[in-house]
């Protein structure tokens, strides 16, 4: 449709602003079907490849701290037995959120990943899973590392944490048909877009607020 209209617009006009106008309008066109598609109807397959690069991911993240703690489930006494796998927990799931940021970039620079912005939505509810997993977790499976009366929400670390869980859990449930078509395809674009990066940031407050002091007595020993 859009080269016939292109074509005529070509044989129609002569170069100057009327062209310029018409390229921009194509392209402002295109651009808005591009990213108002809305809903993606559910594929099995897409869901399992997603799945398959997570337990990817999750082997490398524990074979890592394997090696950096000498212990994964077999933790000694004085640690819980899924402090370790809970880590890799949420590691994994900011690598897979990370990838549907890095997904587009990529694919401005090499065609053969092209196929992989389909996934972008799978990608993130497993990582969305992964993250609220790793919340779940941390709050009534590690007793010794974090009790329920050590852990206040109140406090930035953990604040930061439960909003951000929370907020994905938010962006899951936007993300059906109904939604949506309650929302609007453009509003439901801005809340994608935008709660995800404030996801990110909240993570980042999350971990640096509750890892800066480790991190510094670790580089000045």
């Amino acid at each position: 449709v859009y080269s016939a209209l292109w074509s005529q617009e070509r044989s129609a006009a002569t170069v100057g602003s009327t062209d310029v106008a018409f390229i921009l309008l194509v392209y402002c066109n295109q651009f808005t079907c591009k990213h108002m598609e809305g809903h993606k109807p559910f594929k099995g397959k897409d869901y399992f490849i997603a799945i398959l690069v997570a337990a990817v991911v999750m082997v490398l993240f524990s074979c890592y701290l394997l090696v950096r703690r000498g212990y994964y489930f077999d933790a000694p006494p004085t640690a819980d037995m899924f402090y370790v796998p809970n880590k890799a927990l949420a590691g994994v799931g900011m690598v897979m959120l990370a990838l549907t940021f890095l997904i587009g970039p990529i694919t401005r620079y090499f065609d053969r990943f092209d196929q992989w912005l389909g996934l972008r939505k799978e990608l993130g509810i497993v990582g969305a899973f992964l993250i609220v997993l790793h919340g779940i977790v941390s709050y009534f499976s590690l007793p010794k590392k974090f009790s329920q009366e050590y852990m206040s929400f109140l406090s930035l670390e953990f604040g930061a944490g439960l909003v951000g869980a929370m907020l994905l859990i938010v962006l899951f449930v936007i993300s059906f048909r109904k939604m949506i078509e309650l929302l609007g395809a453009g509003r439901w674009w801005f809340f994608q877009r935008w709660g995800l990066r404030l996801v990110m940031v909240l993570a980042v407050i999350h971990v640096y607020d509750m890892k800066w002091a480790g991190w510094m007595k670790w580089l000045t020993k």
